[in-house]
């Protein structure tokens, strides 16, 4: 059987019913942990099943204004596999160890079963961060932290960095 692992939040818009990923960042020593909790849909769709292939063929969720048409069944995608807190769920976890440099000194992949603390929303993640008297080693500071180390990194290795801002619709 898998361990149990906590993981510290879900960021997704509010009327997000697929989570496939949860996050969670700690102080290890001079570096910064950073888990990566992926839905592990293989627990509920077989490989060479008929629903594996029709995923294969549609190779992602696409969102329309109107409607989502899903990767998988719905009852899977939003159900059965979604990282709902509180809620313990199969899941692929990576963790990578991010140095003062923004170098990734090393990582590692398992298999686990999370149960994530709290879901949050963008505009929430975006006023925590922007609240400067609250803890800034807090797990969304450091996730922060480790992003902007690693970007830092990439910029001076040559990366060209293109932000652009994303768009959603709501008819």
């Amino acid at each position: 059987s898998d361990p149990v692992v906590q993981a510290d939040m879900t960021i997704d818009d509010d009327d997000t019913q697929e989570i496939d990923d949860a996050l969670s960042a700690t102080q290890d020593g001079d570096q910064l942990r950073i888990d990566v909790d992926i839905a592990n849909i293989a627990e509920f769709v077989p490989r060479q099943s008929p629903i594996n292939n029709e995923a294969l063929n549609r190779a992602a969720t696409l969102y329309l204004p109107t409607e989502t048409h899903y990767m998988l069944p719905k009852c899977i995608a939003c159900d059965r596999a979604s990282l709902r807190a509180q809620e313990r769920r199969p899941a692929l976890r990576t963790t990578f160890w991010v140095n003062a440099q923004g170098i990734i000194s090393r990582w590692e992949h398992r298999l686990v079963n999370v149960e994530v603390r709290r879901r949050i929303n963008y505009q929430q993640a975006d006023d925590q961060l922007a609240d400067k008297t609250g803890a800034g080693d807090s797990p969304l500071h450091l996730l922060h932290r480790a992003a902007r180390l690693l970007r830092d990194e990439r910029r001076r290795r040559g990366a060209l960095l293109i932000t652009r801002q994303e768009w959603k619709i709501s008819l």
